[in-house]
C-alpha cells in the first residue's frame, strides 16, 4: 500500500509539472531515512524524559520498512511513470451503464450481504 502511496504522489508532483531528476530519488530516500532516524532517537529522549515507554527497535522497523517501499515505488516509477490507467469513477459507470448501480446491489444481496441505502 505505502508503494502505491508514494508512486500516486511522485505522479501527482509530475502532474504539476515538477521536475524530479534521477538523483532526487536517492537523495529522497537518504534524507527520508535520515530524518526518520532523527526522530526515532528524539521520541525515545522524550518518552524516556517523560517515564513513557517507548519500542525503539519497533520503530526502526517501521522506518526501515518505510524506507524499502520508498526504494520500491522510485524504482517501479522510474520504470513505468505513467503507471496503469485510472479506474472510472462510478458517476463515469452510472453513466455508461446506467443499471450498475442496481445490479451491484442485487448481486451483494445474494451474496447475503446487506447494503444501506
Amino acid at each position: 500500500m505505502a508503494v502505491d502511496i508514494i508512486k500516486h504522489l511522485l505522479r501527482t508532483l509530475c502532474a504539476a509539472g515538477i521536475v524530479l531528476p534521477g538523483g532526487s530519488f536517492q537523495s529522497m530516500r537518504v534524507a527520508y531515512q535520515r530524518f526518520a532516524e532523527d526522530a526515532v532517537a528524539d521520541y525515545r529522549a522524550v518518552a524516556s524524559f517523560n517515564g513513557l515507554s517507548f519500542d525503539k527497535n519497533a520503530e526502526e522497523d517501521a522506518v526501515d520498512t518505510f524506507s524499502l517501499a520508498l526504494r520500491e515505488a522510485c524504482d517501479q516509477f522510474v520504470i513505468d511513470p505513467l503507471g496503469a490507467p485510472p479506474l472510472p469513477n462510478w458517476a463515469r459507470v452510472d453513466s455508461a451503464i446506467p443499471e450498475a448501480g442496481a445490479k451491484v446491489v442485487e448481486a451483494v444481496a445474494e451474496l447475503g450481504g446487506v447494503i444501506n441505502q
